[in-house]
């Protein structure tokens, strides 16, 4: 019995080991702390945060259609727009297999036959795609058919949880997070599909270590990008909100900046060439879109986690701003002025953040894991 005391000892301290680490570590919850193995003890946000709660994706005569990625997967900044008066939208999610990238002219024109109601098309975009997406020679392709996103009303949660997971934890990601919680990250570091750089400032996020920036590897596809090609591109978008036109629809761009773009002027070191303007692009062009990079970096000076510190994904400050600058847009386009009651009860951005409220802690962290925006 001495003997099956002591196997038994050896086989459990393993197991204690690990989940040892996985309270330290606390429970992964970002997609980049998932994917760089980082410890959501260092990257995970810890300011209250603000609340939004999201409409369901059921309206049968909307007047503003949008086509998004997982920016607009979950209704959040759409729910933010149609609660401060903005019209109602009906949502859609970019599908490689049936929206190819040469379809996107004709997925409009089917959008306007199937809904005639719909006076406003918005093409969201996080900026790392927007060539992929909108570079390619439009061409005779199939009617592509999308169907509406599904979205379950929640709402954001206030805390985060970083109480011990009751379930075993990935070993493989329990000994590389803890590993990296003691690296320094002086400089700039690849830990698999993420980079972490050193900031500036240590006040534009709430987490730990708020003096690193964790972004997806992929946001360095635009330094890539030529001047030409992204002229090419924007020049494309210009010509189908001309045909979208003649269909008697409004077609606005919203490309939501990537995150080492809205931090890019705070990081000290490891900083990538600058990649060309896509919004300034857009404006010489004359294309109609919303100005999201400037909307967002002019709110880091009174606003931390913008974007969370440990995902791809903005946080709800960061929804809240997008959502009132497409509904102070939208406004324009459809002629509700200053005085409109949609314009009254938005306000400015710095309005909306001040006037917000707190909500007990939601199911919103099961959507964080979703594969960083297509």
């Amino acid at each position: 019995m001495h003997y099956l005391r002591v196997f038994l000892m050896a086989g459990l301290l393993p197991i204690a080991f690990v989940f040892a680490i996985g309270a330290y570590i606390q429970p992964v919850q970002g997609d980049l702390t998932r994917l760089g193995r980082l410890a959501e003890r260092d990257f995970g946000w810890n300011a209250r945060q603000p609340v939004i709660t999201t409409r369901t994706n059921r309206v049968p005569a909307p007047r503003v259609i949008v086509i998004g990625d997982s920016f607009s997967r979950m209704n959040f900044w759409q729910s933010v727009s149609m609660d401060h008066g903005g019209p109602e939208m009906l949502t859609f999610h970019w599908d490689d297999r049936s929206s190819p990238p040469n379809c996107v002219r004709q997925l409009v024109l089917s959008l306007k036959a199937t809904y005639p109601s719909v006076q406003v098309l918005i093409l969201q975009t996080v900026e790392r795609n927007f060539v992929l997406r909108f570079g390619a020679e439009q061409s005779a392709c199939a009617s592509p058919k999308l169907e509406p996103v599904e979205v379950f009303p929640i709402s954001t949660p206030v805390s985060r949880d970083t109480g011990p997971a009751f379930d075993m934890p990935d070993t493989l990601y329990a000994l590389r997070a803890l590993q990296n919680s003691f690296r320094r990250f002086d400089v700039r570091q690849e830990l698999g599909d993420t980079l972490v750089v050193p900031l500036a400032r240590p006040d534009l996020f709430s987490n730990r270590r708020s003096d690193r920036l964790v972004y997806l590897k992929d946001d360095e596809i635009k330094t890539s990008w030529t001047r030409t090609a992204v002229a090419g591109t924007v020049g494309r978008l210009r010509s189908l909100q001309q045909e979208a036109a003649r269909q008697g629809l409004a077609l606005v761009v919203a490309a939501v900046p990537d995150k080492s773009t809205v931090y890019r002027k705070f990081i000290a070191r490891g900083l990538s060439p600058p990649p060309p303007d896509i919004w300034q692009e857009m404006n010489t062009q004359g294309v109609e879109s919303v100005d999201l990079e400037s909307t967002l970096v002019g709110a880091l000076g009174s606003n931390r986690d913008i974007y969370l510190p440990n995902d791809t994904h903005l946080g709800p400050a960061g929804f809240l701003l997008v959502g009132t600058a497409i509904a102070d847009r939208l406004g324009s386009i459809l002629g509700q002025g200053a005085n409109s009651p949609a314009a009254e009860s938005l306000g400015d951005s710095s309005t909306v953040l001040r006037k917000l409220r707190l909500a007990p802690r939601g199911d919103w962290q099961s959507t964080r894991n979703e594969p960083a925006s297509r």
